[in-house]
């Protein structure tokens, strides 16, 4: 039923998020990403202190969405910010 009304996001069968919350992350990995050009697992890891059984779905899921690109080992913003799935804020 959350995932019904957009409230929760299903990320993996097994991972679902807030959608508030993963909005939050979006914002604050797009400002980062726009700094520093690209962001690692470990990175992302301790920037959002997390685990790598987050981490890695997470990356996958913004990948996925379009708002992330793996280059790599690395992610990067697929698109600019203020186009439709780069979209930053």
């Amino acid at each position: 039923m959350l995932e019904r009304e957009a409230r929760v996001v299903r990320v993996t069968n097994e991972l679902y998020f807030l959608r508030d919350s993963l909005d939050a992350l979006k914002r604050d990995l797009g400002e980062y990403l726009l700094a520093r050009q690209q962001i690692t697992p470990a990175d992302f890891r301790e920037r959002f202190g997390t685990t790598r059984k987050y981490t890695i779905p997470l990356l996958e899921y913004l990948d996925r969405e379009g708002f992330t690109v793996r280059v790599g080992d690395a992610r990067r913003l697929k698109r600019p910010p203020g186009t439709a799935a780069g979209t930053v804020r």
